[in-house]
């Protein structure tokens, strides 16, 4: 399970792990969430924190290089994509307020198009 979002996923996603299953943190709404020790060990769950801010932008890449042959297999599904979260390049800032402002949305910049 790779969680984007935290702790409003957390407690459904950890009862969704099959045995020995992981969950993959990023981000947080909130710093605490609910932990269910006996859901843990019994399931033998393995959770990876990956603090994002604390890399590089090429760390960061790297780190969701690796992950791309999960997404080609199926084994992970991105979100949805929802078209009022899709900027062009030239509102850069207002997706910037939006993932400051903690959207839930999956924000993306789209490039300008080329000149014909």
């Amino acid at each position: 399970m790779f969680n984007t979002v935290g702790d409003p996923y957390f407690e459904a996603a950890t009862k969704s792990l099959a045995v020995r299953g992981r969950q993959i943190l990023i981000a947080a709404v909130h710093p605490v969430v609910p932990f269910n020790i006996f859901e843990f060990y019994r399931g033998q769950h393995t959770y990876v924190g990956i603090d994002t801010l604390a890399l590089s932008s090429t760390a960061t890449g790297a780190v969701f290089a690796r992950t791309r042959s999960r997404f080609r297999e199926r084994h992970l599904k991105p979100f949805a994509i929802k078209a009022n979260a899709i900027y062009p390049l030239e509102q850069a800032k207002a997706a910037f307020v939006a993932v400051a402002g903690s959207s839930r949305d999956r924000v993306i910049l789209r490039p300008a198009k080329a000149s014909q």
